[in-house]
């Protein structure tokens, strides 16, 4: 029972990669903002930055995902349009 639990749940993480290589499960009904980044030139963000999302705890994550990526895995699995 616990383990179909945990499957449902983790189920519903989509993926995303950091600067570093790194992998991102996030929830997307958690997502409340996706833009792309600026001041890359000037080091505000990792280079490879291609996508800042916002969470609604306040954090952001830096993805080397495209927004347009991100925008189509969040539409999918929660099934709603993030314009």
């Amino acid at each position: 029972m616990i383990l179909w639990l945990f499957l449902s749940v983790a189920a519903t993480f989509i993926e995303l990669h950091g600067p570093d290589g790194q992998i991102i499960y996030v929830n997307p009904h958690q997502i409340i903002s996706i833009r792309e980044p600026r001041g890359t030139d000037r080091g505000h963000w990792a280079p490879n930055t291609k996508c800042l999302v916002m969470t609604v705890d306040g954090k952001f994550l830096t993805t080397t995902d495209s927004c347009s990526d991100v925008r189509g895995k969040v539409e999918g699995m929660t099934g709603k349009s993030t314009y």
